[in-house]
């Protein structure tokens, strides 16, 4: 009969009856011993065993399998984050598991396959365990631990400015400051006004698209902020000042009306009463 535990395989064997120890030995080995052959590595083993006889017993003898199993070291990835486009980390990590003082000792490297904004898995890569004094690689296996690897967008700053227009006038679609887009990225700006109107009170907000080398939409890589500016359309003064019987021309209902309404209906938000003065003597 017997018990076995621990790492080692510790083993108590008992007979009864027959006054002769039991001896042992591995199947590789030459001598017999009463002491339990020690199984420090992982592996199959062949454990033979003998009695011999004595005045009242018989002898007997046998052979038991005994296996090993690698033990189990965890390695758990340190929780990490980056900002796209900025410089990658390195993959930390910490290890548990390792039998008695033996001190692990890898080669190679965790992976984490991402470039564009969002949530990886952090893979076992090219991570290995190697031989290090009485740590032997050979007696133990790798588990790894589920841990996220996050890329955050980029953060993107677009300031429209503030644009003073003649009724009729297109505004400058380049008066913009944008801060810098990540590698090889490139913006396109688009500033859209909030009226064509006659205004003192409009605004004008900035979009955008980025794009890759490639020509890949890659917008979702970043947090775009957009500021607008602020937009003043003024009635074209300078032309309705200008009217002589010598230099005006033939306007069509359509274009009159149309003045009429861009005066009618200006939004003096914000004007000064000189401005406000200046439409009203121009309806």
């Amino acid at each position: 009969s017997g018990e076995c535990a621990g790492a080692y395989l510790v083993c108590n064997a008992t007979v009864s009856g027959n006054s002769n120890p039991i001896r042992y030995k591995l199947a590789d080995d030459k001598d017999w011993s009463t002491t339990i052959p020690a199984m420090k590595d992982a592996g199959t083993y062949e454990v033979l065993w003998s009695i011999e006889e004595d005045e009242n017993y018989l002898g007997a003898e046998g052979k038991v399998t005994v296996t090993v199993e690698k033990a189990e070291l965890t390695v758990t990835p340190d929780k990490l984050s980056m900002v796209y486009g900025s410089v990658r980390p390195a993959l930390t990590y910490a290890v548990t598991g390792a039998v008695g003082t033996e001190v692990p000792v890898f080669t190679g490297y965790l992976s984490m396959y991402g470039e564009d904004a969002g949530t990886y898995e952090i893979g076992i890569g090219s991570l290995k365990l190697k031989d290090n004094g009485s740590f032997k690689a050979a007696n133990y296996r790798i588990k790894l631990e589920k841990v996220k690897f996050v890329i955050n967008p980029a953060y993107l700053l677009i300031t429209a400015e503030d644009q003073t227009i003649t009724y009729g006038a297109a505004i400058d679609g380049k008066n913009f400051t944008i801060t810098d887009t990540k590698g090889d990225d490139v913006a396109t700006v688009t500033l859209t006004p909030s009226t064509t109107e006659v205004t003192y009170n409009g605004t004008i907000t900035p979009s955008a698209v980025i794009k890759n080398e490639d020509g890949e939409d890659v917008s979702r890589n970043y947090y775009i902020a957009c500021l607008p500016g602020k937009l003043v359309i003024q009635p074209d003064f300078a032309a309705i000042e200008g009217v002589t019987t010598e230099t005006v021309k033939p306007a069509s209902r359509e274009e009159i009306e149309a003045l009429q309404d861009s005066l009618e209906n200006a939004d003096t938000t914000g004007a000064t009463d000189e401005q406000k003065q200046k439409i009203e003597e121009a309806k």
